[in-house]
């Protein structure tokens, strides 16, 4: 069984939780769009499921965007973005795998994907990440990141 964590203490809890084998946790070299102590009032909404399913398509896009804060103030501080790393080393030294999302902070770090990259890539406790893509050409611009 898998989580995908929107929150700090969802990680926390993987740390406790047997059934769980993998997790996708926010990780990024700037620390934007992760995971945090206290969650905003879109990812509070976005990780209710059935919020998702059946009335996030009526709202409209202009008011999720207005509900949701700038990535630039998403910033985790520094001893959060430690947190989270010690959570995911102890989570990784359970046997448990360690997916690392939002590598690119949803886009915002594309003009330095290959730093971004490289310092996901040299964290030991992350078995594999996930770079988001919209379109051919950043396909192109990821993989130059990556080789």
């Amino acid at each position: 069984m898998g989580l995908s964590s929107h929150g700090l203490s969802a990680l926390k809890a993987v740390t406790e939780t047997p059934e769980i084998d993998v997790v996708w946790a926010r990780i990024n070299v700037d620390g934007l769009c992760m995971d945090t102590c206290t969650l905003g009032l879109y990812d509070q909404l976005a990780s209710v499921s059935w919020i998702k399913k059946f009335v996030k398509p009526l709202i409209p896009k202009k008011f999720i965007s207005i509900m949701r804060p700038a990535a630039e103030l998403q910033k985790v501080s520094a001893d959060e973005l430690k947190k989270v790393e010690d959570i995911l080393r102890i989570t990784h030294s359970q046997s448990k795998g360690v997916v690392g999302m939002k590598v690119l902070a949803e886009g915002r770090l594309k003009n330095k994907a290959k730093e971004a990259v490289e310092y996901v890539n040299e964290l030991p406790f992350l078995d594999s990440f996930i770079i988001g893509m919209l379109n051919k050409d950043e396909i192109k611009e990821n993989c130059k990141a990556v080789i």
